[in-house]
């Protein structure tokens, strides 16, 4: 490893922490598996040390609504680390002596590190002790695929899943025509994944997606895991996110009867489009059975970054509803990023300071 010391924010070959842990297993003769581990569970230590741990104690009461909603931390650090590679992690199953948590990532080797990161949020942040263990694992393309076994006392489960305090579907005593001006992002679909309705919004720049299917229009990026009926059923308590297969398209290719692709109009002469110039569309909310119309409701909002990413997305301030924060968070995003960007270049100027300075050393 070349380097004398890390930056927060610079970026660095996923490769680095397994190869000193190595090195350190040869050193120390500690296994590499326990040293990972105990490097995830003070990697938490550190987090908290620096305030970390006020975000973490609001994604939940007790250590199952934390697991639970793990994607959501892994969305909060993406806006200060926009080049992190993205995980997955979501509850397949839960009783009343834990959970099974299920983790995908592009990285390998970090299985270890992710039990010891659970093991100190338990300890550390809800003073549980957690015993967990792996029952599952396997590679598919360049994703690893990664099942554990949390057990743990989880009381709470018990009482989330009373008759009275547990929901599963969502019947609707209101106009469907308020609903879709209400959330003008949702996408309503059937069993065969067949796009039956869309927000008012949505309508706007992807009006020729109508009676598609959902999986040749969207992709899903989280969880990892292919998008099916199925899925969607069993996993309505996660966060989802899709994102479009094709850029959005700009207006003048939007209103062709005849669609090419499922957003973009046939016959269309694109030579004159720059493609940098456009963007895919992300969504990201929550997965709805409407048990009345016997479908799901994607009620979503778009993800932006700035003003800049909106205006390549095709999108408008007045497309988000007057009650989504989006709006507020648009229009300070370019503000907050140009100052994380000069912070950043200061922290890397001081780091290559000290690696000149450890050099002459």
């Amino acid at each position: 490893v070349q380097h004398h010391s890390f930056v927060t924010h610079n970026i660095y070959s996923e490769t680095t922490l397994p190869r000193l842990v190595n090195a350190a297993s040869h050193v120390t003769g500690v296994k590499a598996d326990e040293l990972i581990e105990f490097t995830g569970h003070q990697f938490v230590k550190y987090g908290i040390k620096y305030g970390y741990d006020k975000f973490m104690r609001l994604l939940g009461r007790n250590i199952s609504d934390f697991l639970n909603g793990l994607d959501n931390l892994h969305e909060y650090f993406r806006g200060t680390y926009p080049e992190m590679k993205r995980v997955s992690f979501f509850v397949a199953e839960e009783s009343r002596d834990g959970l099974i948590l299920h983790y995908r990532s592009k990285r390998k080797g970090y299985k270890h590190y992710v039990m010891g990161q659970v093991s100190a949020v338990a300890d550390l942040l809800f003073n549980v002790k957690v015993d967990i263990s792996v029952i599952d694992e396997k590679l598919m393309d360049d994703t690893t695929f990664v099942a554990f076994n949390v057990h743990f006392d989880n009381t709470e489960y018990q009482q989330r899943t009373r008759p009275s305090s547990k929901i599963n579907k969502f019947g609707l005593n209101v106009p469907s025509e308020l609903v879709f001006k209400l959330f003008p992002f949702n996408v309503v679909f059937n069993r065969n994944l067949m796009i039956t309705n869309l927000g008012d919004s949505l309508f706007q720049i992807l009006p020729l997606i109508f009676n598609q299917p959902l999986d040749d229009v969207f992709k899903m990026t989280k969880p990892l895991m292919g998008l099916s009926w199925d899925v969607l059923i069993s996993h309505e308590n996660n966060v989802f996110e899709l994102e479009t297969i094709d850029p959005i398209p700009p207006r003048q290719y939007r209103s062709d009867a005849n669609s090419g692709s499922s957003v973009w109009g046939k016959g269309s002469d694109y030579a004159d489009v720059d493609m940098n110039k456009l963007a895919k569309l992300v969504l990201r909310g929550q997965m709805l059975y409407i048990e009345d119309w016997d479908q799901f409701m994607f009620v979503a909002t778009p993800v932006l970054l700035n003003v800049h990413h909106m205006l390549k997305s095709g999108l408008y301030i007045n497309d988000l509803s007057m009650h989504d924060s989006t709006r507020a968070v648009v229009l300070a995003g370019s503000q907050q990023n140009d100052q994380l960007g000069n912070l950043i270049k200061k922290a890397k100027e001081k780091s290559r300071v000290l690696e000149e300075t450890c050099a002459k050393l």
